[in-house]
């Protein structure tokens, strides 16, 4: 069985403010679920879209935050209407 990985970087900008780390091919994320509270944070884009082509929505992901590695599932993908740029992604955290 293929193993999936991804790494993330906390943040702490939140609204307006994460325009910066998109121009900077940075793609704000949250996780939740099964870990103590919610994490905001970016992921790069390149390596998530390549990750994503194919992973998909339905394989175990191992997203490593802080040398903390967390099995998720794409939970959700917001994307821009018109140019369907990734605005956030939602991990959902697996026991």
């Amino acid at each position: 069985m293929t193993q999936y990985s991804l790494v993330g970087h906390q943040r702490t900008e939140n609204g307006h403010a994460v325009k910066k780390g998109r121009l900077s091919k940075l793609i704000p994320a949250t996780v939740y679920g099964n870990i103590s509270s919610p994490m905001n944070l970016y992921i790069e884009e390149q390596p998530f879209l390549s990750l994503y082509k194919v992973a998909g929505k339905s394989n175990i992901i191992r997203l490593s935050i802080n040398k903390k590695t967390h099995p998720v599932l794409i939970q959700n993908i917001q994307k821009h209407p018109v140019t369907h740029h990734i605005l956030h992604v939602e991990f959902l955290a697996e026991s």
